[in-house]
């Protein structure tokens, strides 16, 4: 079965990601990293507010103002942040009523977990990155003051994030494991929402959420790049899912 630690496909994020940078270049593997990690801070319940836009918007910001100061040879802020919204906005559009993981959905995990085992099994732009102790040193120093911007007691050490990041990726580490026992044909068309009865079928229909992700990811980033808020650049995608 699925491990405790499993969650968000983050074989999924970190291949579309793929598709927006170069995943072998240090900083575009920040960007990855930005993107496959949102879901580790799901595990804490005292950290469930960093996966939202609201923050992603904040770290930015905070990413690009700060760059000089965390930047190094094998970490980029700004990088890392603008894959963690990118994150963010997938989720948008696969977890929207309309998408292909409504989150009301019971089974939405092993449907998931199906379609990670799809991707890792088919695709060749996957590769276990690991976090450096930079970025790790800027996800500590991004929470802990956003969380005084909003008046939140946290404080929460290096270390924390360290073992979260850790567990996260010992998950899927174990998951990776397994993925080629995973009879994930079958388990796409038993988890359709579309309630559609061939794999080829399922397939397509996972591919038109792709394509709607895509489509807003682009846009995204393109409104990102010419200065419009993030926040307000995140809100305007939904579009492509309604």
């Amino acid at each position: 079965g699925i491990n405790a630690e499993y969650m968000g496909a983050p074989v999924a994020h970190q291949i579309l990601g793929c598709e927006f940078a170069d995943c072998t270049s240090a900083t575009n593997g920040s960007f990855v990293l930005g993107k496959s990690s949102p879901d580790a801070f799901l595990t804490e319940s005292d950290l469930t507010w960093v996966h939202s836009f609201d923050f992603a918007a904040w770290m930015l910001a905070y990413g690009i103002q700060n760059e000089a100061r965390y930047r190094t040879a094998t970490f980029d802020p700004t990088q890392l942040s603008r894959g963690f919204f990118v994150h963010l906005i997938e989720d948008q559009i696969s977890h929207h009523t309309n998408g292909y993981l409504p989150a009301a959905v019971e089974p939405m995990l092993m449907l998931e977990y199906h379609v990670d085992a799809l991707m890792y099994m088919n695709n060749t732009r996957f590769d276990l990155h690991v976090f450096s102790n930079d970025g790790l040193v800027f996800y500590t120093a991004a929470l802990n003051n956003y969380a005084s911007a909003i008046n939140k007691t946290l404080n929460i050490s290096l270390g924390k994030i360290r073992g979260l990041v850790d567990e996260y990726q010992d998950g899927l580490k174990s998951e990776l494991k397994l993925f080629h026992l995973d009879n994930y044909k079958e388990g796409m068309v038993k988890g359709d929402t579309c309630h559609y009865t061939t794999f080829d079928q399922a397939f397509e229909h996972l591919q038109l959420s792709l394509l709607w992700g895509h489509a807003a990811t682009v846009s995204w980033l393109a409104m990102a790049d010419s200065g419009v808020a993030p926040a307000a650049s995140a809100a305007a995608i939904v579009k492509y899912v309604d």
